[in-house]
């Protein structure tokens, strides 16, 4: 299936929920995949308690979006990416649908950073390397139409992590990859690897 794919660049986050609901009313006849990149924004969701979540007095925004999962950060360098389509045109259900998204991150991961071995991992919903977490997920299921998607560490600062417990995770390690490319050129190689699964 073809997607309609946009790289947005640096974008507000607020405004990205409201690019997310426009691409939301054209999804059942052309799927969207949005990509974006966001300065420093903690991100809480519905399974998320701030108190719990967020470990030092946090100096960023902090917003509670009805995505599943807890609370992650997203920062410059790191990649944001949200497929918006009906899963249901795919006779798939959300397992599904979730694995696909990690395993097409993983793959391009392994071509953009061949240095590195990456793993998907269900259980902690996201993309490992061996020094840590690369990327995460949290989606949200209204009428069969998924929205939200991934954050990939790429060339974002970890140490930024630090303020909250990722994915509800005490201690966790964050690993950005880096790589030579820019985050306009991952994205767009993802899109291609994510085509080729439907």
């Amino acid at each position: 299936m073809k997607f309609r794919a946009r790289f947005y660049g640096k974008t507000n986050y607020q405004d990205s929920l409201g690019l997310q609901e426009e691409a939301v009313l054209l999804s059942h006849e052309n799927p969207q995949i949005l990509g974006f990149e966001f300065d420093p924004v903690i991100t809480l969701g519905r399974s998320a308690k701030e108190a719990q979540e967020v470990v030092q007095a946090a100096k960023w925004p902090t917003y509670r979006v009805p995505r599943g999962g807890k609370a992650t950060f997203h920062s410059p360098g790191q990649l944001v990416i949200y497929p918006i389509c009906n899963i249901k045109v795919f006779e798939i259900g959300v397992r599904s649908w979730v694995e696909r998204q990690l395993k097409v991150t993983q793959r391009t991961l392994q071509k953009c950073s061949p240095n590195h071995q990456f793993q998907v991992s269900m259980e902690r919903a996201g993309v490992y390397s061996e020094v840590g977490k690369v990327a995460s997920i949290g989606i949200r299921l209204e009428r069969g139409v998924s929205t939200f998607g991934l954050a990939i560490n790429l060339k974002n600062d970890p140490q930024l992590f630090e303020c909250i417990r990722p994915c509800g995770v005490t201690g966790q390690i964050i690993h950005a990859v880096g790589g030579e490319g820019s985050l306009e050129d991952f994205f767009y190689k993802w899109c291609e690897d994510f085509e080729k699964e439907f």
